[in-house]
């Protein structure tokens, strides 16, 4: 609503300009979102190259139709808009966000930034948007190039004292973790924040990670009852692993949120 919203008044106040609209909301729910009539384009999927394709196309006052996973009003009456843009298989060819052409300061509330080191999740948990993702695939990105943006942050973001890595599950398989707590230590070493899933955090793990600078885990239980957890919410996890993983953290003196 608050987008729409949003559209509504952009157009309102400039009425030439083209609206798009894109994100899981948009990707689902095309129909909806185009009958607002403030809103121009939709684009499924992920969006990057689509949308840098979409803009150069309409820079010279041409038909954007023709590229993948961008669907105009037309293309919904006429039953065409199906299509996705492909999920970007090759993570690191993406550029860095250009922190520095934005007033960071307006974006942030908080001396805290976020950061992601993939995209996808393994869980199909049924309260999520990636129940209904064809693809379960996890694309990580490089350790270099995930280091080499929170450098380049860092030099442009004055005062942040944490990090907050958003994958919906933060990566802990043996040899990306390893070179990831390795290198984060050394090149930027302040203490950041993650989220993951019950059962995938051994003591060898949580060792590494705070050794790297790891304060605090965002842990998604959304109900006490293992019955609404495993049947409804199709979450496998067990009460008495998420109970041994608590008195894990906190050993390590690692604070966890559910």
């Amino acid at each position: 609503k608050l987008s729409m919203l949003i559209a509504d008044l952009v157009k309102r106040k400039w009425p030439n300009v083209t609206i798009v609209c894109g994100g899981n909301h948009a990707t689902f729910d095309v129909k909806n979102v185009l009958n607002n009539s403030s809103v121009d384009y939709v684009i499924r999927g992920e969006a990057e190259l689509s949308f840098t394709e979409f803009v150069k196309v309409r820079m010279t006052d041409e038909n954007p139709d023709g590229i993948t996973g961008v669907i105009s009003r037309d293309k919904l009456q006429k039953n065409l808009y199906d299509e996705t843009s492909p999920m970007l298989q090759d993570l690191n060819q993406l550029p860095l966000p250009a922190y520095d052409l934005l007033d960071m300061g307006v974006y942030r509330a908080e001396n805290r930034t976020s950061v992601m080191l993939s995209r996808g999740c393994v869980f199909k948990c049924t309260f999520c948007i990636n129940s209904i993702h064809k693809d379960p695939t996890v694309r990580l990105r490089s350790v270099d190039r995930v280091i080499a943006e929170i450098k380049y942050m860092l030099g442009v973001c004055k005062n942040i004292n944490t990090i907050f890595f958003e994958d919906e599950i933060f990566p802990v398989r043996g040899s990306f973790l390893k070179e990831f707590c390795e290198k984060y230590k050394k090149h930027i070493n302040i203490p950041f924040q993650c989220i993951l899933y019950p059962h995938m955090l051994s003591e060898e793990k949580l060792k590494m990670l705070k050794s790297a600078g790891l304060i605090e885990i965002s842990m998604g239980l959304q109900s006490g009852s293992q019955r609404i957890r495993n049947d409804i919410y199709d979450r496998k996890d067990r009460n008495e692993i998420i109970l041994k993983e608590k008195t894990l953290l906190s050993k390590y003196n690692v604070m966890m949120y559910y």
